[in-house]
């Protein structure tokens, strides 16, 4: 009968003791009519679960994290390893649209205004957003992407689906892909992360 997995199930799938998501991947149930997610890493596999057989992988979802604030870091170095927030106009009478890890550690989240953020993170520097900038980043990221599968949807500037065919779906080897995709965003930027 059908059962839901929990975190735990996820080194009994990996088959080699090392936890799935250790390699920044989410595994997602699908055996019922929604998909229930068990880690919030950004590289996403849906597995098919048949009894007795070995799990399979039809679909890998790519979503960067911080992606604006990434792509601003990578832009300039000056902003490595500091609080930012991305507006859309300087000013304070707006909020910030994303937060670098730095930012979001102080508890800067997408959609604080921009007073709170400060108050929250007092040395947060704001940083007016290049939507241009990021579509840019984005055909490089698909690009990459296409060098270990093809993207089969593209959902947003920072996120993508890929089908997986024949042997790709084998959990292994779809780990193995999603693994690889993470490599080739390094290619992109180093600050970008999934």
């Amino acid at each position: 009968f059908r059962r839901v997995l929990f975190r735990s199930d996820a080194v009994h799938l990996a088959g080699d003791g090392n936890p799935v998501w250790g390699v920044g991947i989410r595994l997602y149930h699908v055996r019922f009519l929604f998909a229930m997610p068990l880690q919030s890493n950004a590289v996403r596999l849906l597995p098919t679960f048949v009894e007795g057989s070995a799990p399979t992988v039809e679909w890998l979802f790519l979503d960067l994290n911080s992606y604006f604030a990434s792509v601003e870091q990578q832009e300039r170095p000056e902003l490595w390893g500091r609080p930012i927030g991305i507006v859309p106009l300087i000013t304070e009478h707006t909020c910030c649209i994303a937060a670098s890890y730095e930012a979001k550690a102080y508890g800067v989240k997408t959609g604080i205004n921009v007073e709170e953020a400060k108050q929250l993170c007092p040395h947060i520097q704001l940083v007016e957003a290049r939507p241009k900038l990021y579509v840019e980043y984005h055909h490089r990221i698909v690009e990459a992407v296409n060098s270990c599968i093809p993207v089969t949807n593209v959902m947003s500037v920072d996120e993508m689906a890929c089908r997986l065919m024949g042997r790709e779906r084998a959990l292994p080897n779809a780990t193995t892909i999603a693994v690889d995709i993470k490599q080739a965003l390094r290619t992109v930027g180093d600050t970008l992360r999934c």
